[in-house]
């Protein structure tokens, strides 16, 4: 399959750069991949589309504040993403226009000295302060996706507001890890979960820690040639029996976010389930699912993973077709837009 079949065109006014609020006050279409056709309601209606019996699977991971502004004197000025630390000791950051040897300053009395170039825009590099954990969460800043920060840039916004430490995280996340949200999450509130738990949906908590490759524009002319990086993920070996359970008492499961699936249909494809691991598990369309009956997700970026998976799932076609009609009523898309529910 050619990465340009699902190729579309969109224009920058309908990337959202800020969330709504609340949370579940973004439009939600509703996408039924078996009848070939959508509605539209509010994203906190989505309990009704859920069933007594169904369980919703999200992805508990939470974001860091990975990236650094840092400095060499007397002007030059470097933005790194940290994505984590090596087994040699040191991290691997992104970044464009460094050089290994150089150094760099940050906040705080930071020393950021670049060993070697390791990957496309990755570098080896060494920090000077050992607790980078503690160094981030007081000087790092949210994570926003490029798209984002050009738009508010172009309008003249606060690139890094506040408000971002809050509305970049699920208000589920346990435990922080991942280098960008796992987006389609951001829409869900408490009320709105308790709600859905009162409805008799069970809520299943798994745990994928996002990293650059899952949001790595796709290089290769045909999708089969690319290979996505290795994440972490982790499963309560309790909540994967309760799951098992759910499907043979013909529970549905709906899975919230796109890293939520690739848990679920990973675990599916191991002979015996490892709850906890590594997973490079690229889903695109061809691939026949094996747990997941729904999908809570977001309006993604062409080329992106996120885009390749939900195709998979609702259709190549149907789902270009939905993304037209969205973008002709004022659907917003990306991180912070809009959401999408296909059963």
């Amino acid at each position: 399959m050619k990465v340009s079949d699902l190729d579309y065109p969109i224009r920058k006014e309908q990337i959202a750069i800020q969330s709504v609020s609340p949370r579940d006050c973004a439009r939600l279409l509703v996408l039924n991949r078996e009848k070939k056709d959508w509605s539209e309601c509010v994203f906190k209606d989505l309990t009704r589309h859920l069933r007594d019996g169904d369980g919703l699977v999200l992805n508990d991971s939470g974001v860091l504040p990975v990236r650094l502004e840092l400095f060499q004197p007397p002007a030059k000025k470097r933005e790194v993403l940290v994505l984590g630390k090596t087994e040699e000791g040191g991290y691997r950051v992104l970044a464009k226009k460094l050089g290994a040897g150089q150094v760099w300053n940050g906040p705080g009395g930071l020393e950021m000295k670049v060993a070697e170039k390791r990957a496309e825009g990755e570098w080896f590099v060494h920090f000077s302060l050992k607790d980078m954990d503690s160094y981030l969460d007081r000087f790092g800043i949210m994570p926003l996706p490029p798209y984002i920060l050009s738009r508010r840039n172009e309008l003249k916004r606060d690139l890094y507001e506040n408000s971002d430490r809050t509305a970049y995280q699920t208000v589920y996340a346990e435990s922080q890890g991942s280098v960008a949200a796992p987006t389609a999450g951001l829409h869900f509130t408490r009320e709105l979960l308790t709600e859905i738990q009162q409805k008799g949906v069970e809520i299943f908590k798994v745990r994928l820690h996002l990293g650059w490759g899952s949001f790595k524009p796709i290089r290769s002319g045909r999708i089969e040639d690319h290979r996505m990086a290795r994440e972490y993920y982790e499963m309560d070996p309790a909540v994967w029996k309760r799951m098992q359970q759910l499907k043979k008492n013909g529970g549905r499961l709906i899975a919230a976010g796109t890293s939520s699936v690739r848990v679920l249909e990973t675990m599916t494809a191991q002979s015996a389930p490892k709850f906890s691991g590594w997973t490079d598990i690229f889903i695109h369309p061809g691939y026949c699912f094996r747990l997941v009956d729904g999908l809570v997700t977001n309006f993604h970026w062409p080329r992106s993973t996120p885009l390749f998976l939900t195709a998979a799932f609702a259709g190549g076609a149907l789902l270009l077709e939905a993304y037209r009609w969205a973008q002709e009523h004022g659907f917003r898309f990306y991180s912070y837009g809009d959401a999408m529910l296909i059963v």
